[in-house]
This record gives C-alpha cells, structure tokens and sequence, in this order.
C-alpha cells in the first residue's frame, strides 16, 4: 500500500474492511459506498475525486463492509456483528478531530435497489444516515450524480472525471424517512440501537 493510505479491516476476518483512504489533518471528504470494491482503480478515482474537489484527503466508509454480496451470509450472527461494528466505527470516525470531515459523498449505486441485498442495505443505511444526520452540526450530505429516473445515488464506478464535478445537496432526513415507513420502523430511533 502507498505511503499515507490506510486501510481498517478486521483482524479475524480479512474479507471485513470498514474503511480505506488518505487521511489529511485539514480536510477530509467521506465516500459512502455500497460496499468494498474489487477494482483497487475506484479507490484511486475517489481521491482524484477529493482533489479536484478541493479535499487534501479522502476516506471511504461502506454500507456493508464486505464484497460477500451472498444472501445467506446477512442473517447470520457474526454478520450482524460486522454491521454493528460498521457503524459504531462510523460514528467514532466522525466525533474523531484528527480526520476533520464535513461532506459525505453518497455513492452507494444500485446496489440499495437489488432484490436480493435491497431491504438488508436499505436497513443498515438507515443506522448510518441516522449518525449522518443527528450531528451538531448535521453532516453535508450530497450525491455527484443519480441513477437515471431515480433518486438512488449514482456509484463511483459510473461517474466521469472528463467534467467538472458539481456536487449536489441529498435529502438525507427524506431518505431516511421513506426507509422507516416501508420497513414500519418507529420514528426517531435507530434500527438497531
């Protein structure tokens, strides 16, 4: 791995990664995928990303911290212990002054929309978006771009560095909302707090 990136996987599990980048003590933008890349190239495309952008540095967080997108490996209990862990690292990251971060790049694809992953991401977003939002100050969260005719945010993978990037304001708090009424969450609190 090049000088300054780092990566936090889990020690009894090499598969399990929470969160890879380049941490600057200045500025710092948060990529919120789907899940870990199997092409090491998107990682290089969110710090070209970040610079042009204006960020001395990036890291990346994910929905589920796993490339094992098979269905039986959600319900299990030591997955169910990864996903907590996600999201405990999340919230830590964020209340950490060393990795100064104030924008969320949302850019978790149509991975959020598959039949298969959709109601287990969907649930685990809905814990991350609630850490997003109830901050003081709330995060910034925005999107480069959305899937075509949809409000699903657009995967890195599919974003082109041949323009300019124009980041643009996502309804978090409505997003969240709209997970909790289809699922009958109740209002307020977290899924699995």
């Amino acid at each position: 791995m090049k000088t300054g990136y780092f990566e936090y996987r889990d020690p009894n599990h090499p598969k399990i990664l929470y969160l890879k980048g380049k941490k600057s003590l200045k500025n710092n933008l948060l990529f919120m995928a789907a899940y870990p890349f199997l092409k090491p190239v998107l990682y290089n495309k969110a710090e070209m990303m970040s610079r042009q952008l204006g960020y001395d540095g990036w890291l990346m967080a994910f929905i589920y911290p796993s490339d094992l997108m098979i269905a039986d490996y959600f319900y299990d209990q030591p997955i169910a212990a990864y996903t907590q862990k996600n999201t405990g690292i999340l919230r830590r990251l964020l209340d950490n002054p060393d990795y100064p971060i104030d924008t969320v790049i949302c850019c978790w694809g149509n991975a959020i929309s598959d039949f298969v992953t959709s109601k287990f991401l969907e649930l685990q977003l809905y814990d991350l978006l609630d850490i997003l939002i109830y901050r003081d100050p709330p995060m910034r969260t925005v999107v480069l771009d959305y899937i075509k005719d949809s409000r699903i945010p657009e995967a890195i993978d599919k974003i082109r560095l041949n323009k300019p990037l124009i980041l643009k304001d996502y309804d978090a708090k409505t997003e969240r909302k709209k997970i909790r009424l289809k699922y009958n969450l109740p209002p307020d609190i977290s899924y699995r707090m």
